[in-house]
């Protein structure tokens, strides 16, 4: 678990669907160049790969993605790697691509999608590729949700204030945005895909919406259904 007011990474042991006491902690520590949002460590992701060998946490106070290597039997972390974002970009989320040795990384204070190359033997991430969110003409905005399609051809981000979906084709290794378009509602801070559909939590107009999936996901149209819910933070599919 990534915990953002205190800039810590934990694993929770969980049994019989309980959690059980802290196994391992990592405190980070450091800051950013951005005095309102990065006066110290603010880790906001921590996601295991896909085989479950690290577990890669996004510190959006300091700038870093980090790489610990994760014991399963004992629920232990150790340190591996870091990789630094541009100053002031403020990782924010981390997804892998189903097939490729790669991570794509969405930094919530610069608008960036990052495509990095992962070393699945040792945790090294190399940058290959970073893009923006957002059009030039956007005005204040931070990135949010990030999603990849089950064949790893499309990338899909949330933008708050813009209040978009930005798509991206990933399909010859390269990020190519190939829409932008409206979130149905207001502040979309989370997304979830289904195979036909993408479902966005629009915590400020209180809703989640479904946008479905067109021109073989290289698109979106507008809402096709929505549920009313106060303040959503995020969807998940079970």
């Amino acid at each position: 678990a990534a915990n953002y007011g205190t800039g810590n990474v934990v694993v929770l042991p969980v049994t019989a669907g309980d959690f059980g006491e802290v196994s391992s902690e990592i405190q980070h520590g450091g800051r950013g160049p951005n005095e309102s949002r990065q006066e110290g460590p603010h880790a906001h992701c921590a996601l295991f790969t896909r085989d479950n060998r690290f577990v890669v946490a996004a510190d959006l106070g300091i700038d870093r993605i980090l790489v610990y290597g994760f014991d399963e039997v004992g629920g232990r972390l150790t340190y591996q790697t870091w990789v630094a974002t541009l100053p002031g970009a403020g990782p924010r989320h981390v997804a892998f691509h189903p097939n490729a040795p790669v991570m794509f990384g969405v930094n919530e204070l610069d608008n960036a999608l990052v495509a990095y190359d992962f070393d699945r033997n040792t945790g090294e991430l190399r940058v290959r590729q970073a893009v923006s969110t957002v059009p030039p003409e956007a005005g204040e905005s931070t990135a949010a949700g990030i999603q990849v399609s089950a064949s790893g051809r499309h990338v899909y981000v949330s933008n708050r204030g813009d209040d978009s979906i930005a798509v991206f084709g990933f399909e010859d290794g390269t990020l190519a945005r190939t829409a932008v378009r409206s979130c149905g509602g207001v502040w979309p801070r989370s997304i979830a895909l289904t195979s036909e559909h993408l479902l966005v939590a629009n915590r400020r107009s209180n809703e989640v919406v479904a946008l479905p999936l067109t021109e073989n996901g290289s698109d979106l149209g507008d809402p096709v259904a929505s549920v009313t819910i106060e303040e959503p933070a995020h969807v998940l599919i079970g």
